[in-house]
């Protein structure tokens, strides 16, 4: 699976993408990221945002340096499915995190689009776009966190990414209940708080009424 990030600023997931699950996905040969810059798409001095029209202020990505992306990505790595991260997107939680694993799996190619400034213009987002994600009601500076935030919780649902599906499968919000609270052993006890008995009893049906009522 090939997933392009066309991003202003692709510095940003230099890092992430080489911690924890996100290199782990890559060694497994699961996942290829390519980040792209959206002002590698345009000629020298030429901007990749315009002013926008109408009443207001700022700039915004322009259409056709959209389009550039799409074309030259598409040819390296076959048609996308193309996600834009945008604060009137749709809300993200379990439910379309599993959905956007399921479209992860069935695509080879996946195109992760974070807007910048004013956002996109609006034409791109009608041509291009396959959903709108957002991952909550609040502004940020771009959609470069939101892009991170996506694939931390789809790539936990990537066959063989996380060692134990266990893990997955009993997510918090996946189930009718949020996380138990959890202990580690040693210490047994610490600052005068102790391991509840229970859990250290080895008996199974037990544990798991205690962690639905905790």
């Amino acid at each position: 699976m090939d997933v392009s990030i066309l991003t202003v600023f692709p510095e940003i997931y230099t890092n992430f993408l080489q911690t924890s699950l996100m290199k782990r996905a890559q060694e497994k040969d699961i996942v290829s990221f390519d980040v792209c810059a959206f002002s590698s798409f345009c000629k020298d001095k030429e901007r990749i945002d315009s002013p926008t029209v109408g009443h207001g202020s700022g700039m915004a990505i322009r259409p056709d340096v959209i389009e550039r992306a799409v074309d030259v990505q598409e040819k390296k790595y076959g048609k996308a499915y193309r996600i834009f991260l945008t604060p009137q997107g749709e809300k993200l939680d379990q439910r379309l995190t599993k959905k956007l694993a399921m479209s992860f799996v069935e695509n080879d190619h996946v195109m992760l689009v974070a807007g910048r400034y004013e956002g996109i213009d609006e034409r791109a987002h009608t041509e291009y776009v396959d959903i709108e994600v957002s991952i909550g009601d609040y502004i940020l500076m771009g959609g470069d966190l939101p892009a991170m935030v996506l694939l931390e919780t789809v790539m936990r649902y990537i066959p063989s990414v996380v060692g134990k599906s266990e893990s997955v499968e009993k997510d918090s919000f996946s189930g009718a209940f949020l996380d138990f609270p959890t202990y580690t052993a040693p210490p047994r006890v610490w600052k005068d708080r102790e391991i509840p008995p229970i859990l250290l009893d080895g008996h199974h049906a037990k544990i798991d009424e205690w962690r639905l009522n905790n």
